[in-house]
């Protein structure tokens, strides 16, 4: 009697972790992003407006160019992101190589090579780590809301989405705080800024796997 009723616990545990995964809305999904990130976008400006329109005044082609390099890693990144929620989604991988690759190489093009007489005139640390930290913490919002929708999700391969979502949030963030940032030196944004996403893509891969429901 005891085994017939140790198996009937078996069996009644198997089943109730066994409960399937919520139907998935990729379209409201992306109109929430959609509207947090707008939201963020408008506050930001609104808060550094004036700094905002003087930076690209003064530096038109150059701001412009570091803002496409940005953005269009996040749109990019993200949309990969989205992209590898779905089980049926072929590997990405030839694809996330091509379109960062297109884009940073767009960025050495058009951006500054220049460096100052000494590393620290260069890279200008006090800046940089207000830099660093202002742009994890921008971050944030897409990280969390893209972290939401791949736990609502199924992902096959959960570290290459892990990795998409941290590339995506962690430019978004320096997008946004690029925009009031008047730096457009090379050596300067792949330390601050390329230090900002590493950061953020490697707490993704480490944390977002293990929430993952496969």
């Amino acid at each position: 009697m005891r085994d017939v009723q140790s198996t009937a616990s078996l069996i009644d545990g198997l089943s109730s972790s066994l409960t399937p995964v919520r139907r998935r809305k990729p379209r409201r999904e992306i109109q929430i992003l959609l509207a947090i990130l707008v939201l963020q976008l408008l506050g930001t400006l609104a808060i550094v407006g004036g700094t905002s329109a003087d930076v690209f005044t003064a530096n038109t082609f150059k701001i412009t160019s570091k803002a496409l390099m940005l953005g269009g890693l996040a749109v990019s990144f993200a949309a990969l992101a989205f992209r590898s929620l779905e089980p049926t989604t072929p590997k990405q991988k030839n694809i996330a190589l091509v379109v960062g690759g297109l884009l940073v190489g767009f960025g050495i093009l058009t951006l500054d090579m220049t460096f100052g007489r000494t590393v620290t005139d260069t890279l200008m640390p006090r800046n940089g780590a207000r830099c660093l930290t202002a742009s994890i913490s921008l971050a944030l919002p897409m990280f969390i809301a893209l972290t939401i929708f791949m736990r609502g999700a199924a992902p096959t391969k959960p570290m290459m989405t892990a990795l998409f979502i941290g590339i995506a949030s962690g430019s978004w963030g320096v997008f946004v705080y690029g925009l009031q940032c008047p730096f457009t030196s090379l050596p300067y944004l792949a330390t601050w800024y390329g230090g900002s996403i590493a950061i953020i893509t490697a707490a993704a891969a480490l944390i977002l796997p293990r929430i993952t429901r496969w």
